[in-house]
């Protein structure tokens, strides 16, 4: 028998809202191929105050004093800055990771939470609209408050499990299984742009410095390298074992927050990548992403209806625009990445920013002409 929450807070009584207008509805599969490159190559980079963490530079021969002065401010400089990155991006990672990196292991967890609560009105319908393959016309705000249980506050405790769900469990899966997919492309394409616009941290801008060094970015490198950590998330499928409830008492089964989740998805291999190309673009760069993964109890506690519900619809769509992503790449793999052949500049694939500066693994200034011509 299904257990019967009690929630001993305020009543919750959300009101209709609409889908957050600053997020797009998802795009159908067959629609991803056109307007992937637009979604990625229309988001700007925001600004961030840690400098980026990149490999200190050593010179081998300073022409004299003046030059190797120099090399060594930019070294401090660079150094200061890994300081300045937030510590869960330097704890540990969990080994073996308790994230399968698999559409399947996401969708038993949603099956899992709709065993849990499918007593309650309107869990059915969340639950099969998540399972169903992505429709762009979905409206996930009138969804989800079609949630109504007794007693009152029920609701809340529902929209409270089904984010930490998404947060703590259908995210890191597919970013697993999409640092997967990278890891083979780039290895089979080693010279292959940076900003391909199918990666995982690609959904949100990057992060900057706000200085010439760009993105902020951190290094994926073997768990060996920097320990093991013990910390697992509640390793199963979706939930946990009993977190902390509302008022101190033990009344959910959700995942509990993993702290070092960021270190542990983006680890490299045991035996590390084969060449610097590809451990170059195996970093993982930070954008606002990582913080949905990272979001706390007391955090979500201290949201209102409106709030809760408006990070809902916009964590639900960002698991289904990284759902879509794989997709594409797991297609392309079969066919041998044949559709990321060709010039940068010339690749749907690659995001805008690449082909103006000529990023990483070639492309010029992409040519508006040709571009109207196919459009």
């Amino acid at each position: 028998m299904a257990r019967t929450y009690l929630p001993s807070y305020t009543p919750f009584n959300p009101t209709p809202m609409a889908s957050p207008s600053n997020t797009p509805p998802p795009l159908t599969r067959r629609a991803a191929r056109r307007a992937a490159r637009h979604r990625a190559t229309s988001i700007a980079s925001t600004a961030y105050s840690p400098a980026t963490p990149q490999a200190v530079y050593t010179p081998s021969g300073p022409s004299d004093a003046k030059d190797a002065g120099k090399e060594n401010e930019k070294q401090k400089e660079k150094t200061a800055g890994r300081a300045k990155l937030p510590l869960h991006y330097t704890l540990p990672p969990t080994v073996p990771s308790p994230f399968t990196g698999n559409l399947d292991t996401a969708l038993d967890a949603i099956l899992l939470f709709n065993q849990k609560y499918t007593h309650v009105s309107g869990v059915q319908a969340v639950t099969d609209t998540l399972l169903r393959k992505v429709n762009p016309k979905t409206n996930w705000a009138n969804i989800l408050l079609g949630i109504m249980g007794q007693p009152a506050g029920t609701t809340r405790i529902l929209w409270t499990e089904l984010l930490f769900l998404v947060s703590r469990t259908l995210l890191p899966e597919l970013i697993a299984e999409n640092r997967a997919y990278l890891f083979r492309l780039y290895e089979r394409r080693k010279q292959l742009a940076m900003r391909l616009v199918l990666r995982y941290d690609m959904l949100r801008a990057w992060k900057t410095s706000g200085s010439k060094d760009g993105a902020v970015t951190v290094a994926s490198v073997p768990p060996a390298r920097h320990g093991v950590s013990s910390v697992s998330g509640n390793v199963g499928v979706g939930v946990g074992v009993g977190a902390a409830g509302e008022n101190g008492g033990e009344v959910q089964d959700r995942r509990a927050l993993m702290p070092n989740v960021l270190p542990t998805l983006i680890a490299a291999p045991a035996q590390g990548y084969s060449t610097h190309g590809v451990r170059e673009r195996m970093k993982h760069h930070v954008t606002d992403l990582d913080g949905y993964l990272l979001l706390t109890d007391e955090e979500v506690r201290g949201w209102g209806a409106a709030r809760l519900l408006s990070m809902m619809c916009a964590l639900i769509l960002h698991w289904q625009w990284l759902r879509q992503s794989n997709e594409i790449l797991g297609d392309m793999e079969v066919t041998g990445w044949e559709d990321l052949d060709g010039k940068a500049d010339e690749c749907e694939w690659i995001a805008d920013d690449v082909k103006k500066t000529g990023g990483v693994g070639g492309g010029g200034k992409k040519d508006k002409e040709k571009d109207k011509e196919k459009n």
